[in-house]
């Protein structure tokens, strides 16, 4: 073997094992610090699809909310593999905490129904006329628990508080629906960094995990 091909194969050995090493090292990373990551990762991407300045990143908000309710963003318009690689590692250490399944979101809304309403529901029918089922493992933004709290209590946007109560109270939810919402939302406000939060996992990477998941 060459010295040329020597020194490409243990380049390519070092990549692997540093790409590797950085993907275990994130997968060990705090909740917090993986939320932050993935947050300014997608504030970056619109950023840089807008053509608008970091320092004036909630004008690039807005605009995405706008297009996103319609239908004019692309989203693997903006997708990078860094992105998916954060998003696959949320999957697991944000699991609970951010991410729940549709079935999970459905059973926590009949719990919180039950709980506001003093009642029990022992009964849900399906009218759809559909063979498919009624609620699966797709992975959405979880609006209760921790998390949710933790947006409730730092945010200065009341409007986003009114959101996320209607969503806990919504038995079927969307990120076109909460994308109708954010529309009614001043453009100030998203300046908040809660608001930008919620909209990145609820309006891009919720949207990721749906995609990845029909690919």
């Amino acid at each position: 073997m060459s010295r040329k091909l020597v020194y490409i194969s243990v380049f390519i050995t070092l990549l692997s094992e540093t790409l590797a090493l950085n993907a275990q090292n994130l997968s060990n990373i705090p909740k917090t610090e993986l939320i932050k990551l993935m947050v300014d990762s997608f504030e970056n991407q619109i950023c840089n699809y807008y053509s608008i300045n970091k320092e004036n990143s909630s004008e690039a908000f807005f605009k995405y909310v706008n297009d996103f309710n319609s239908n004019k963003i692309n989203i693997n318009d903006l997708t990078s593999k860094e992105e998916l690689e954060l998003l696959k590692i949320s999957n697991e250490t944000l699991k609970k905490y951010i991410w729940v399944t549709d079935k999970e979101k459905f059973e926590r809304f009949i719990k919180n129904t039950e709980e506001k309403e003093q009642i029990q529901i022992t009964e849900i029918k399906d009218e759809r006329g559909s063979s498919e089922p009624l609620y699966t493992n797709k992975l959405g933004v979880n609006y209760f628990d921790e998390y949710s709290g933790k947006l409730l209590k730092e945010t200065k946007v009341n409007d986003l508080k009114e959101v996320l109560t209607t969503l806990r109270d919504m038995p079927d939810t969307s990120p076109q629906s909460s994308a109708f919402a954010f529309t009614y939302i001043n453009k100030e406000n998203y300046k908040d960094p809660s608001l930008k939060t919620f909209i990145a996992f609820e309006l891009y990477y919720t949207v990721l995990n749906t995609l990845n998941k029909n690919e």
